[in-house]
């Protein structure tokens, strides 16, 4: 696969010699093998010749191994360099630190806030009774927000799906020579065996394997859709910085065998493909957009230029750069766009956050941050009728239970207008405040006691 992905490029871009630097793709180098129908079916020679186009590659890199690419240039030549998106996003090395900005605005980066996300293939065996089992369909998965709405789908062009693959083989073209197929053209991804690299891998390289009938007959199981999902959990969970580890991106819709699940030999854990994933605590960016201008020296902007562009070193690649916002405060983000003038010496930085302490920080816990999907409402605050129902149990030595209130139902209590703000929420203030005479009476002896209580409307934080 990484062989042809390689002369794609170079007829592509009509270049020769090397046009791809990859230390992941290197690290699956004979792993994984494409075709054709037509290879498949065995047709003659002059029919073998495989046409995916470079987009479909890269496409299908992009969706099953969370792949991004850069252009580069390396002692004078171009390249596509081409690793897992998050490896863009150097966390250890600053380019560069801004020592005045001006023209501040920070803002949430709603293209990144997502509340849907749907990856596996475009195609696979769908149309029988017998294929009901076929795992390398699609999924879709909803992720913790309810206040944005985003969807990114990730899907694959190429086809892994085994009962296709099976039902394409058995059309032989030395059997049927006249006919053709809907999918002689299109592109097929094969895994091929750690233990025979001329055949496909099938149950042989897993210690587990549920839901399917002969584990010797599966293909492709190592990249199901499933695993496509924890390929891009980095991403995703950064996409979830505001969110606690206790939220999950949920499996909403699963097409087929939504209960096929593996376990390779190299893993301690199972991967079911109707899974649930957990909120990493590994967050490497934040979903905010910062904006500012600030003075800087040519030589400056060109060594940004050259991180960005991969010259530098891997180590000092794809470098951070810091500065401070309005407050002071000492912040840091991924240059997303940036404009030189080099008359006035001044550049012009939009850059994706950077989540400092690489941490789980803030979340819903944290009670002095203003949360970007927040809602702030009005709720009534009971406090002084639990610790009234406390006193009168330490007074009576029994249970108390609420039986009446007088003059009427707290509920009925206007409700404040407009909703509260993150401020009136951070201040805990409260409107609306009345007195009730509350009847309690105990469980055990049907004691009755009479107590004077304040309620009052409370500014409160929606976990969304």
């Amino acid at each position: 696969m990484v062989e042809a992905f390689e002369q794609n490029l170079r007829i592509t871009t009509n270049t020769g010699g090397r046009v791809l630097k990859s230390d992941f793709l290197d690290s699956i180098r004979g792993k994984y093998t494409v075709s054709n129908g037509l290879r498949v079916r065995q047709f003659a020679e002059d029919f073998k010749q495989i046409t995916g186009t470079l987009k479909d590659f890269m496409e299908t890199l992009n969706a099953i191994w969370a792949l991004g690419y850069s252009f580069i240039e390396e002692k004078g030549v171009s390249m596509l360099r081409v690793e897992p998106v998050m490896w863009f996003f150097n966390p250890e090395y600053c380019v560069y630190e801004c020592e005045e900005v001006f023209d501040y605005t920070e803002t949430t980066a709603k293209d990144l806030l997502l509340n849907e996300f749907e990856t596996g293939y475009e195609k696979y065996a769908d149309n029988d009774l017998h294929t009901l089992l076929e795992f390398n369909t699609y999924r879709q998965y909803l992720l913790p927000f309810k206040h944005f709405k985003g969807k990114v789908t990730k899907k694959a062009k190429f086809i892994t799906s085994g009962y296709m693959i099976e039902i394409l083989r058995r059309i032989q073209f030395a059997d049927k020579p006249k006919d053709s197929d809907s999918n002689d053209d299109s592109i097929f991804l094969f895994t091929m065996s750690d233990v025979n690299p001329l055949e496909c891998e099938r149950g042989e390289a897993f210690s587990f394997v549920f839901g399917e009938d002969d584990i010797s007959s599966i293909y492709n199981a190592r990249i199901s859709p499933a695993r496509m999902v924890l390929s891009w959990m980095p991403f995703l969970s950064s996409v979830c910085y505001h969110k606690s580890v206790e939220e999950q991106v949920k499996c909403q819709f699963y097409k087929q065998n939504g209960e096929f699940a593996t376990q390779l030999k190299t893993e301690s854990f199972l991967i079911v493909e109707n899974q649930n994933f957990t909120v990493s605590r590994n967050k490497k960016f934040i979903p905010a957009i910062a904006e500012f201008k600030t003075p800087m020296f040519a030589k400056d902007y060109l060594r940004i230029r050259d991180s960005l562009l991969s010259r530098l070193g891997d180590e000092e690649n794809n470098g951070y750069i810091q500065f401070f916002d309005r407050t002071g405060t000492v912040k840091t983000g991924w240059v997303m766009e940036m404009e030189y003038d080099a008359y006035r010496e001044l550049a012009s930085l939009t850059l994706l956050l950077r989540n400092a302490d690489n941490v789980e920080q803030p979340t819903y816990d944290d009670e002095n941050t203003p949360q970007p999907d927040a809602e702030y409402v009005w709720k009534l605050d009971f406090s002084e009728l639990e610790e009234v129902k406390q006193l009168n149990k330490a007074d009576y030595g029994e249970e108390f239970t609420v039986s009446g209130w007088s003059p009427n139902d707290p509920s009925e209590l206007p409700q404040p207008t407009p909703p509260p703000s993150f401020s009136d929420y951070k201040n805990g203030i409260t409107k609306g405040n009345a007195l009730y005479t509350v009847t309690f009476t105990g469980v055990s002896t049907g004691k009755v006691a009479l107590n004077t209580i304040n309620v009052w409307w409370k500014a409160s934080r929606v976990n969304n």
